[in-house]
């Protein structure tokens, strides 16, 4: 979340504006697709340049540059993902018209599901921290915890204190 800026904030923002362009175009990136995330990441650092006096030592470019480039990678990220549900959709569409065709259940229900839950997952994983969202959508397809902890090389313990901080903003988008 960013805070809102002061009016010397705000200021600061407008003089420095082009440096979002520079970064895209540095690390070429369309404009179009990534100026929202480059944007949250240049808004970010201003923040954190005027509340943390610590970073003086730094020009205002570095801390711009870091903030833009981990939203930037955030986004991609959450496109990666985007991309392979949609992939795992077309499989499950695939494999629902085949058991229609076999006769086993109606595919329509079966697909109407499938959607519902990829909705839902997208929503969680939007909503929390790249780890956080792993580790939920993990637990959401039946892994166990040993298992989560294994593909996200981490104990058991740091899994389960994920999934309970991401408690509360799943609750509230399923309900």
């Amino acid at each position: 979340m960013i805070k809102a800026l002061t009016d010397e904030q705000k200021k600061f923002a407008a003089e420095n504006h082009g440096m979002i362009f520079a970064f895209l175009h540095d690390a070429g990136l369309p404009v179009d697709e990534f100026y929202g995330a480059a944007a949250i990441g240049f808004l970010r650092a201003v923040n954190k340049y005027y509340e943390r006096p610590d970073l003086l030592c730094y020009s205002f470019s570095t801390i711009a540059w870091k903030n833009m480039r981990s939203e930037s990678s955030n986004y991609q990220k959450r496109l990666r993902r985007i991309q392979k549900a949609d992939a795992e959709l077309c499989d499950s569409i695939s494999s629902a018209k085949y058991s229609l065709w076999r006769g086993s259940r109606s595919w329509q229900s079966e697909i109407a599901i499938y959607l519902e839950t990829q909705r839902l997952l997208h929503e969680i994983a939007a909503a929390l921290p790249d780890k956080q969202a792993q580790a939920v959508v993990l637990k959401a397809k039946g892994y166990n915890l040993n298992e989560i902890a294994k593909i996200m090389r981490m104990r058991n313990y740091e899994v389960r204190k994920l999934i309970e901080t991401a408690y509360a903003a799943v609750l509230q988008i399923l309900f």
